[in-house]
C-alpha cells in the first residue's frame, strides 16, 4: 500500500506540487527583497536628513530613489556574494548562507518585540488578568527566550570565527539588536509592574 502511494505513482501530481512550491519560495525571497530593499531606502534617506536644510543640493543626489535603493543593493551584495570559509566545516560556502541565522534571527526577534507588545498591551489596557491573560503572555515571553537565546549562542560561538567584514557588520547588527532588546525587554518588565500596581 505505502508502495502506491509514493511519488513515482503520481508524476503530474508531484510536478504541480513541485511547480506551487517554487512559486511560493519565489514569493516569499521576492517580497522579502523588495520590502528589505524598500526599508532599507527610507532608512537611508532618513538619516541624511540633518543635510537637506544646509546643503539641498546634496540631500537631493544622496536621497534620489534611485541612488538610495542602489547602496543598500551593492552593500547587500559585498556581503552576500563572496565565497568564505565554513567556520564550522572549513568548505567554502557563499556568505549568504552565513548571514542568513542572522536575517532569520533578527526577523523572529522583531516577531517577539511585537508579541511582547500585544501581551502588554491586553495586560495593561484591555486590563486582562487570571489565566486568560496567560494565553498571549506564555508565547510572547516563549518566543521572546528562544530567539534571543539563540542570537546570543550564534553571536558568541559562531560570529568569532568569520571573517573581519562579517564581524563587523552582521555581527555588529546582531549585538546592537540584542543590545535594544535586552532594552525593550526591562521596559517591558517595568511597564509589566507598572500595571500590575494600578491594576
Amino acid at each position: 500500500m505505502v508502495e502506491l502511494l509514493g511519488v513515482e505513482n503520481f508524476p503530474a501530481l508531484y510536478k504541480g506540487f513541485s511547480t506551487f512550491a517554487a512559486w511560493a519560495l519565489s514569493a516569499f525571497v521576492l517580497t522579502t527583497l523588495d520590502t528589505a530593499n524598500r526599508l532599507a531606502r527610507f532608512a537611508w534617506v532618513e538619516l541624511f536628513d540633518w543635510v537637506k536644510p544646509r546643503k539641498p543640493g546634496v540631500h537631493k543626489v544622496i536621497a534620489n530613489r534611485w541612488i538610495a535603493s542602489l547602496i543598500p543593493i551593492l552593500l547587500g551584495a559585498v556581503m552576500a556574494l563572496p565565497q568564505v570559509t565554513d567556520p564550522l566545516t572549513g568548505r567554502l560556502i557563499y556568505a549568504y548562507q552565513l548571514i542568513w541565522p542572522a536575517f532569520a534571527g533578527t526577523n523572529q526577534l522583531l516577531a517577539a518585540i511585537a508579541l511582547l507588545t500585544e501581551a502588554l498591551w491586553v495586560y495593561a489596557v484591555l486590563k486582562v488578568r487570571g489565566k486568560v491573560s496567560l494565553l498571549i503572555m506564555a508565547p510572547a515571553v516563549f518566543l521572546w527566550v528562544t530567539v534571543t537565546s539563540a542570537l546570543f549562542i550564534w553571536l558568541l560561538l559562531v560570529v568569532p570565527s568569520l571573517p573581519a567584514l562579517y564581524i563587523a557588520t552582521t555581527g555588529l547588527i546582531v549585538a546592537v539588536s540584542l543590545a535594544l532588546d535586552i532594552a525593550l525587554i526591562l521596559l517591558f518588565v517595568k511597564s509589566l509592574r507598572h500595571a500590575s500596581v494600578k491594576a
